[in-house]
């Protein structure tokens, strides 16, 4: 008998993982003189993926109904919080390091 990790897994194999939606596709390209650099619009698009990622996570927790799948789901979009509270702090300490502030 399978174990419910590894019914859990077998049906994570089936669903499809999402590519981050991003509505400015190409950023890196502005016409128009960007006062970021592009290290920051660059950090931007990341921060913008991770928390499109831990949006998608969060709405598959609240819809399934399997309760393992459910955990799993919860402990990505987790994951998924930590990766933009990291890109959130380097954006910080960018900010600051172009102000001169220390």
């Amino acid at each position: 008998m399978a174990t419910p990790v590894a019914r859990s897994r077998k049906k994570i194999s089936r669903i499809m993982i999402e590519v981050p939606r991003l509505d400015d596709g190409d950023v890196f390209r502005d016409p128009k003189p960007a006062k970021d650099s592009m290290r920051e619009r660059a950090l931007k698009v990341a921060l913008a993926a991770e928390q499109s990622a831990q949006n998608y996570y969060s709405r598959l927790a609240e819809q399934t109904k399997d309760a393992h799948l459910r955990l799993l789901y919860n402990e990505l979009a987790t994951m998924e919080d930590g990766h933009a509270e990291y890109l959130e702090n380097v954006l910080s300490a960018s900010a600051s390091e172009d102000q001169g502030v220390h």
